[in-house]
């Protein structure tokens, strides 16, 4: 005689138990598909427009799930396809290391996951089941955008802010980064997880009208063109929003001649200020430096090589890159540093990065920007975010300044500082008309760490507006327009030197005027999702 209902026959036999193990590997291909997309996407490889797509897989799954583990999960595994990449600097820094802040930048996508799971529950106390995972993918790139946002804000984390893992900066390069000019790169997040989103819910529609056996041919048929349509709709309305008068307020012109100017800046009324720019890439190896520290002779060597370079071509501003300058100055010891650069660089103007020593020593080294010109030698910036644990015995800088060099304002910033959209937007308050970025990247020149600092710095220039030098040691070293696109570049892995001029006038994004509202409010935004989920996804009626 055997007793109990027919589900509990169900559980013995193992029917039960199946249907959920089916539906846990289908979650995790669905994460594990998502994570894969959008690595390649955000990847150099020129894939960026998969991200338009590629959260699709991850928000069906997200809200389906029955539990707010079961959401939680896929949310974590599918953000490794950005954070994976976005913290390959980690890797190849401190290999230990790598697992540990994979796993801290997973754990507000965990939230995110549970959080819209549990409000799936909510909305199915009053709506369809159909309806409440419409609801649930409609709240996704809210609470996605702020788990991107919260994370990267050093008023949160200090040091240990983590400023990469944006899906956005896939779009480099593509229309729908333009959008990054109204609110940074949460900006240009959010446009891409509401395309997947607005997607999902197309193919969520579609899927039940084919179950329940309306329309099956059409839905079919119409899925496709249907999904087509509303993707170039993105890509279109994005490049509506990049074409705005005033989109390039800065511009460069490639020029082989650098000290050729086609329009002179002393020339009132005559049209906007050029200042004529040459990057200097000496590529040299850290074991140069490190033979420069102990060896005086190597030391002058390597300025020898440094002032050829510098002196080849004429042009207003040179850029040496970040720590070019063998050997720590002595900020107390200028006038005497500076007859030492003098005879290296001669007259030429040069903004070149080096160690700054405080105070006698007594005050710590910073990892600085000096300006030789002119007026003689200049501690003009000291970097302000420093990479955690390799920089921990720096002194960082506390504030962003613009010095004028033939007429056009230019802010410096070094390596780290770039990848936090604030401290750019500090430059551009701060009456910046040019951006300097120098930076070295020869711990991992053979890794996409360079072109992903590159893409970063790119972001940074259509966020604000503005133009952007960057300046690497071992490459690559660029010249930025305003809308981001790369006007020349030097590639990796070789000397050499690249010229442009820039042509100025007075324009600004809406970013640079008005600041990061929309990551704040996105952020209040899951705040309050979060809490509708707490209170109202509690109920015992969950769907099924």
């Amino acid at each position: 005689m055997s007793g109990g209902s027919p589900g509990a026959a169900h559980w013995r036999r193992g029917v039960v138990p199946s249907r959920q193990a089916s539906s846990w590997v289908a979650a995790v291909v669905c994460a594990s598909v998502t994570a894969a997309m959008n690595a390649a996407a955000i990847r150099p490889w020129g894939l960026g427009a998969l991200a338009l797509v590629a959260a699709i897989p991850a928000f069906l799954a997200i809200s389906r799930s029955r539990t707010a583990l079961g959401g939680g999960a896929v949310a974590a595994l599918a953000s490794l396809g950005v954070n994976s990449v976005a913290y390959e600097p980690a890797r190849v820094l401190f290999p230990a290391a790598y697992p540990v802040a994979l796993a801290a930048a997973s754990v507000p996508y965990l939230l995110v996951g549970a959080c819209a799971a549990r409000l799936r529950w909510a909305a199915a106390n009053r709506f369809s089941d159909r309806a409440s995972r419409i609801l649930a993918l409609a709240a996704l790139p809210v609470l996605w955008v702020a788990a991107e946002w919260l994370p990267a804000q050093p008023a949160i984390l200090g040091v240990w802010a983590l400023p990469l893992g944006f899906v956005g900066y896939s779009q480099v390069g593509l229309p729908t980064a333009a959008v990054a000019r109204l609110g940074s790169v949460a900006a240009v997040s959010l446009l891409v997880l509401a395309a997947n989103a607005s997607l999902a819910a197309v193919w969520l529609v579609a899927a039940w009208a084919r179950a329940h056996g309306r329309h099956r041919s059409a839905s079919r048929s119409h899925l496709v063109p249907l999904t087509v349509a509303a993707l170039f709709g993105v890509v279109w309305a994005a490049g509506e929003v990049g074409s705005a008068p005033g989109r390039e307020s800065l511009e460069f012109i490639p020029s082989e001649s650098p000290g050729t100017r086609p329009v002179s800046s002393s020339n009132a009324g005559a049209g906007p200020d050029v200042l004529s720019i040459r990057i200097v890439q000496p590529n040299f190896p850290d074991s140069a430096y490190y033979a420069a520290q102990v060896s005086p002779a190597e030391r002058e060597a390597m300025r020898r090589r440094l002032g050829a370079m510098v002196l080849a071509e004429a042009a207003d501003l040179v850029v040496l890159p970040e720590a070019a300058w063998p050997g720590a100055i002595d900020l107390d010891r200028l006038p005497e540093v500076a007859a030492t650069v003098g005879a290296v660089f001669g007259g030429s103007t040069v903004m070149f990065g080096a160690p700054a020593r405080h105070l006698g020593g007594a005050g710590g080294l910073s990892n600085s920007v000096f300006l030789w010109g002119p007026s003689g030698l200049a501690h003009v910036y000291a970097k302000r975010r420093m990479v955690p644990i390799a920089e921990a015995s720096l002194r960082p800088g506390s504030r962003i300044t613009a010095a004028t060099v033939a007429g056009v304002r230019v802010a410096p910033l070094v390596c780290y500082d770039a990848l936090f959209p604030s401290d750019v937007r500090a430059a551009a308050t701060a009456g910046a008309q040019v951006i300097v970025v120098v930076t070295d990247d020869a711990f991992a020149a053979v890794s996409d760490v360079p072109e992903l600092h590159l893409t970063a710095v790119r972001m940074r220039a259509i966020e604000v507006g503005l133009p952007v030098v960057l300046a690497s040691n071992t490459g690559p070293s660029a010249l930025i327009a305003a809308d981001g696109r790369v006007v020349s570049r030097l590639e990796g892995g070789r000397s050499g030197t690249l010229s442009g001029v820039i042509a100025t006038d007075s324009s600004t994004s809406s970013y640079a005027r008005h600041g990061d509202w929309l990551g704040g409010t996105t952020a209040v935004a899951a705040g309050g999702l979060a809490l509708v989920a707490a209170r109202g996804g509690s109920s015992h009626k969950r769907p099924t």
